[in-house]
């Protein structure tokens, strides 16, 4: 939970500045995850920061996880223009929209290479009525009854 919150707050002013509003569904207990903390943030980080700039002024990104058996489901949905359909294959691994000056383009690429180092995935979607959804899903498990870390 901490993760996302703190993922969300590091973007905060940026969807600010663009007129977009950033919605974090709330979410109860989420399972342990296994992994870095800090590299987890940052793929968050990245997939909120494109999602905001996909994203028209007056328009909303949605930040959410939930949890399906023994996997934890982090979804960043946003009413942009999409991902074209031509351009969806060459998105890996290192492809970018962005025009010079608007970033490295490797928001993607770095997201999905921490998801393959902590055994999960990144996967695109367009979202029916336009705009994208990047889910993050990783392995996960109860946490341990002497945990003495929070859990993602």
């Amino acid at each position: 939970v901490e993760v996302l919150r703190n993922a969300a707050s590091r973007v905060q002013h940026r969807f600010d500045r663009a007129g977009v509003s950033l919605t974090v569904e709330p979410c109860d207990a989420l399972p342990w995850i296994h992994g870095d903390a800090r590299l987890l943030e940052h793929s968050l980080t990245n997939l909120l920061i494109n999602a905001c700039d996909a994203s028209p002024a007056g328009a909303g990104v949605e930040l959410a996880a939930s949890v399906s058996e023994s996997s934890l489901t982090i979804a960043v949905r946003d009413r942009g223009a999409g991902i074209d359909p031509l351009l969806h294959t060459h998105i890996r691994p290192f492809f970018s929209t962005k025009a010079e000056g608007e970033g490295t383009g490797l928001g993607l690429a770095i997201a999905s290479e921490v998801m393959r180092m902590h055994r999960g995935e990144l996967t695109l979607a367009a979202r029916p009525g336009g705009g994208t959804c990047a889910v993050l899903r990783l392995p996960a498990e109860s946490a341990p009854s002497n945990a003495s870390a929070d859990p993602t």
